[in-house]
C-alpha cells in the first residue's frame, strides 16, 4: 500500500518515481541518502533528485496499467493505482 516502506534502494535498483502530473515513470537509483533519492534513466542523458515520498519500488504490470491509465487521462483510475505501490 501506498503508506507502506520498502527496504533501503541500492545503486541499479529499478524504480517508478511519481513526476510532474502524476506521470508514472521508471528510472533506476544512482544514490540514496535517505531523504532524496538520485535517479536517472537508462540511457544516462540526466540524473535528478527526487524527495523518497515520490519514489516507489518497482512493478511492471502496475507500471504498465498507470501509464495506460495516464495516457488516456483516468485520474482516478490512476490515483488508486499509485496507491498499490510500495515506497521506497
Amino acid at each position: 500500500m501506498m503508506g507502506q516502506v520498502g527496504q533501503e534502494l541500492g545503486r541499479g535498483d529499478d524504480v517508478i518515481v511519481r513526476a510532474f502530473g502524476d506521470e508514472p515513470v521508471a528510472l533506476f537509483v544512482v544514490s540514496d541518502d535517505g531523504e532524496y533519492i538520485t535517479v536517472a534513466s537508462r540511457d544516462g542523458v540526466a540524473t535528478v533528485r527526487f524527495p523518497r515520498a515520490c519514489v516507489f519500488r518497482f512493478d511492471s504490470a502496475l507500471l504498465s496499467a498507470m501509464k495506460a491509465a495516464f495516457d488516456r487521462k483516468e485520474a482516478d483510475l490512476l490515483k488508486s493505482l499509485w496507491r498499490n505501490l510500495v515506497r521506497a
